[in-house]
């Protein structure tokens, strides 16, 4: 078999020669092969014919083996389509999975339910590849963002519905990085930052649609390092501060549209200290008082745009329930007169605190104790006289509470309070000294009869309670004492029989009540 293999091996060398021999025609195929020196060179020739095609196989062989790793036959792949109703009318995916472990690979396309396309993308071997673009249903680009082995990589965008870009920015390796850019729908530029792995870096400006800067803070490392401003549309500042390690520290000033200053404050590590003052427009001093500490809002907690920008004066913002005034706080009216003044103690009030009217006269005096739990209240009119005196223990309402007429001290009305309900006998009166009203409350509720008087001092009208409630017979009088009224309520509700009556006592008007709404009514004489 082997001596075989060579005249073989000979002859198809022969052969193959004979197509690159262009002096020989089929006539001398005898003298090629059968020549000696023919023969012992075609031997040679095919002692390394087999040597070169085992090479060539081989690299070939792998070349193939290579593409079909990269490219998985049309055999291989398994069409999916799936739909955005039950009957499967209106498509809503349509890719290809890789059999038979099921991962997208190639063309991957979703659809609205109006048959339009709503994102393309590209998937080898289950990750994402190419560009991946979104539309709207106008057709409009939406988003363009590049993919590389199934992660962000490249310049990316993303669109209003007219077309106009909205944001463009780049991706490295995942993460926003280099200059990022959004826009208004008209065009004009919104914000510019730069990102650094996904973090801001640098200066972050913010725009208003006319063009105008509206904020311009500078970042490092995603959090507020150095000089921060805000600004009116008018271009002129609104805020000024000093960010350090995402928090204020130093001067932080806000102005009026004139430019006129509004406030200013010293913050250290974000926490307010020292004065803090605010100004009318007139440049007339308004507030002062003296902060220990005030915990200001965590920038990171502040509204965000773009993923980790805060703009604008949320980054400035200062929580009060937090706050720590030490020592006096003092507001003024704008012609100089002192509108209150508050003793703090570690951001507490304690002993005296005023309220002034613009005359400089007195309108409330607040005494606090425990902590500010306990307070004595007195309220005063315009004219310099008590209006009313009120006491809190552990913010809970207790003792008597007085009201008074204006220009004396004759009482209008005295309460007593017990745990927050009014307890006992409550009085009103008119201005003459004589009693108006009286009632007798339990636990917070009318008990008993509720009278009521002329300033005469004779009986009005006289109105059982029950439960807090009207509950039984109402009687309401002429001032000579006799009836002008009289029925019944029943939880609280007009019932029953009403006879209305002159005051010669003859009645002019019966009414008949069930519930609170008129049954019946019948009226004769001369109406009152």
């Amino acid at each position: 078999m082997a001596k075989l293999g060579w005249p073989v091996f000979a002859t198809v060398a022969a052969v193959l020669r004979l197509l690159y021999w262009k002096n020989y025609n089929l006539q001398n195929w005898h003298v090629i092969f059968w020549q000696p020196y023919v023969i012992q060179y075609n031997l040679r020739l095919f002692y390394f014919i087999p040597l070169y095609m085992s090479l060539l196989f081989r690299i070939t062989g792998f070349f193939l083996f290579f593409l079909a790793l990269q490219f998985p036959a049309a055999a291989q792949l398994r069409k999916v389509v799936t739909y955005h109703d039950s009957l499967k009318t209106q498509v809503k995916e349509v890719y290809f999975v890789m059999e038979p472990d099921t991962l997208p690979h190639g063309k991957y396309q979703r659809f609205y339910r109006s048959g339009k396309t709503e994102a393309i993308a590209k998937f080898v071997r289950g990750k994402q590849d190419s560009l991946y673009t979104e539309f709207y249903e106008n057709g409009q680009k939406r988003i363009e963002v590049p993919y590389v082995n199934n992660r962000k990589q490249g310049p990316f965008r993303s669109y209003y519905q007219n077309g106009n870009i909205l944001q463009e920015g780049t991706y490295v390796d995942d993460q926003q990085s280099n200059a990022i850019k959004t826009y208004y729908e008209n065009g004009q530029p919104k914000m510019e930052a730069a990102f650094v792995n996904n973090a801001p870096d640098g200066l972050v400006k913010e725009y208003y649609t006319t063009g105008q800067p509206k904020s311009a803070i500078t970042y490092a490392r995603g959090e507020q390092n150095g000089p921060a401003y805000t600004y009116f549309p008018n271009g002129k500042v609104h805020t000024e501060g000093q960010f350090r390690n995402g928090k204020l520290d130093g001067s932080f000033k806000t102005y009026y549209e004139n430019g006129q200053l509004e406030s200013e404050a010293t913050n250290v590590s974000g926490k307010r200290s020292g004065i803090f003052k605010t100004y009318y427009p007139s440049g007339k001093i308004k507030s002062e008082a003296n902060y220990k500490t005030v915990t200001l809002t965590n920038p990171k907690e502040a509204a965000r745009v773009s993923n980790s920008i805060v703009t604008g004066r949320e980054a400035f913002k200062s929580k009060s329930t937090t706050s720590q005034v030490d020592g006096v706080s003092k507001t003024y009216y704008e012609n100089g007169q002192v509108m209150s003044s508050i003793n703090y103690n570690n951001g507490v009030k304690t002993g005296l605190a005023q309220d002034f009217y613009e005359t400089g006269k007195p309108k409330q005096e607040i005494t606090y104790s425990d902590e500010a739990s306990s307070r004595k209240i007195i309220n005063y009119y315009p004219s310099g006289w008590v209006q009313d005196e009120q006491y809190y223990k552990q913010n809970v309402k207790t003792g008597d509470w007085k009201s008074y007429f204006d220009q004396d001290k004759k009482i209008k009305i005295k309460e007593t309070y017990k745990n927050n309900k009014p307890e006992g006998e409550r009085l009103v009166y008119y201005d003459n000294g004589q009693v108006q009203e009286k009632a007798i409350y339990v636990n917070g509720r009318i008990a008993g009869v509720q009278t009521t008087y002329y300033q005469s001092g004779k009986v009005k009208s006289e109105t059982e309670y029950k439960n807090g409630l009207r509950n039984g017979a109402y009687k309401q009088y002429h001032e000579d004492g006799k009836p002008e009224i009289t029925g019944i309520f029943k939880n609280d509700k007009q019932s029953g029989i009403w006879k209305y009556l002159e005051a010669d006592g003859k009645v002019f008007k019966t009414v008949t009540y069930r519930n609170g709404q008129v049954v019946t009514g019948n009226t004769s004489g001369t109406a009152k």
